[in-house]
């Protein structure tokens, strides 16, 4: 009997100390949708559903790497999201735009795609972590929601539909 309750103590003890690192480790979904163009930088606008709540972010995306393969291009990149109030968070990304499709027609609507993750949060962001995909048709003919003002020096635009998961949310 008295190996029962070692070992039961044994389970509560590992059972107890898993609840916090559970509780820092909270994730929960994150997705939505942006509108975006290009002048020297991308820039972007979007509205996100983060767990239960909508969020507005104004974004900037670097480019820190691109090689033209021809007829699909690929590259790295750094965003920050800016939701306001001092809550950001920076993003990594790779990504692929596909010219296959524009050789047959002269559309001037291109596939991207793009896998990243979250990092360097502030705000309600500290601490943030998670991976995310993005998906959408980018290009010269892209056409934006009327309420959307790009950059009138603009010359290439961008729908971004993100789907992924986000943790160590304050």
């Amino acid at each position: 009997m008295n190996k029962f309750w070692r070992w039961m103590a044994t389970v509560l003890f590992v059972t107890a100390m898993a609840f916090p690192a559970v509780a820092e480790d909270h994730c929960i979904p994150f997705g939505g949708t942006v509108y975006g163009w290009a002048t020297d930088n991308w820039y972007a606008t979007g509205d996100f559903v983060i767990g239960n709540k909508v969020r507005h972010a104004n974004i900037v995306i670097v480019n820190t790497g691109f090689f033209d393969n021809g007829g699909i291009s690929t590259g790295t990149e750094i965003g920050t999201f800016d939701f306001g109030h001092g809550n950001t968070f920076q993003t990594k990304a790779d990504f692929s735009v596909q010219h296959l499709n524009d050789a047959l027609t002269d559309s001037g609507v291109f596939d991207v795609r793009e896998n990243g993750t979250f990092f360097k949060g502030t705000g309600i962001f500290r601490g943030v972590y998670g991976h995310w995909v993005n998906d959408g048709p980018f290009g010269p003919n892209v056409k934006l929601p009327d309420n959307i003002h790009p950059d009138p020096a603009a010359s290439l635009y961008w729908i971004g539909r993100y789907h992924g998961t986000i943790c160590g949310l304050r």
